[in-house]
């Protein structure tokens, strides 16, 4: 599915300083790889009419723009089509925006509201590269808004957005919870099933050595041995009585240990503590 359209926020696990507490908004993403610009980093520039946004660690040929002007995006459209069909709507109320949108940035007038955010380099990522960044923990996605990234100050719009990082981290949480309890469950139902068919054997022989006729026969026997004899037997018939309220004693006590896994969460990631012979299978 691609996220196109939506912020990833990076999440405090990552540290790479191109992206710690970044907010990274996605112009694309498919199967071949992802491309975006950080939209809260400022940089450092003078001589220009506007803001200059650091979009990522990878070098543009040129400036690239976001900005908030549907009539712009029509006028570049040629017949007013469906902006968001065209590709130039990155999210509702954002548009990538060309030379005439930039050129009309520039010569706005200072009481007009113009809605825009210039950009040089970009952030770009190979096939399955964000997919394992995502799947590691270091992204939160959030749906990106023309209000968050227009109307929000710069440096602080990842601690607007550190809401929906608690959100998605116990999103997260809820889901390897829910992993987590099935692959418990199946374990249970398995060791149960084991712990049965062991017991169920073990009075199949009891039973059978009981009823076995060379197993009673005493002519040979002593009084003594007699006396043992019937004292074993009693025992075994006792034992093998016992044996179903057995399996279900073992059975409750299994699946008493495996439920209800109690997730702990973390600023950085979520953690079970499993037996190690688990954590191997």
């Amino acid at each position: 599915m691609s996220l196109a359209g939506s912020f990833l926020v990076a999440r405090q696990v990552l540290r790479d300083p191109n992206f710690e507490r970044a907010v990274v908004l996605l112009l694309a993403h498919s199967d071949d790889g992802a491309f975006g610009l950080v939209v809260n980093r400022q940089a450092k520039a003078k001589g220009l009419p506007w803001p200059l946004f650091v979009g990522g660690p990878c070098p543009s040929p040129g400036l690239m723009m976001l900005h908030g002007q549907a009539a712009w995006a029509e006028d570049a459209d040629g017949e007013g089509e469906d902006e968001e069909k065209d590709g130039k709507g990155v999210a509702p109320g954002i548009f990538v925006g060309d030379a005439a949108a930039l050129d009309r940035a520039g010569k706005a007038e200072p009481e007009e509201e113009v809605r825009f955010r210039v950009f040089t380099g970009y952030s770009g990522w190979g096939g399955g590269q964000l997919e394992n960044e995502l799947a590691a923990g270091a992204w939160a996605v959030v749906p990106a808004e023309a209000d968050l990234l227009f109307d929000t100050p710069a440096d602080e719009l990842w601690d607007r957005l550190a809401p929906a990082l608690a959100q998605s981290l116990e999103a997260r949480m809820k889901d390897r919870t829910s992993g987590l309890q099935k692959k418990l469950a199946e374990r249970a139902d398995k060791e149960a099933d084991d712990i049965k068919l062991i017991l169920l054997e073990l009075k199949k022989a009891i039973d059978t050595e009981l009823n076995d006729p060379e197993y009673q026969q005493l002519s040979l026997f002593d009084d003594l041995e007699k006396d043992q004899f019937e004292r074993n037997k009693d025992f075994l018939r006792d034992r093998s009585k016992v044996i179903p309220a057995e399996i279900e004693r073992e059975t409750a006590a299994i699946k008493a240990r495996y439920a209800d896994p109690q997730p702990r969460m973390f600023p950085v990631a979520v953690t079970f503590l499993v037996p190690e012979k688990m954590r191997k299978g």
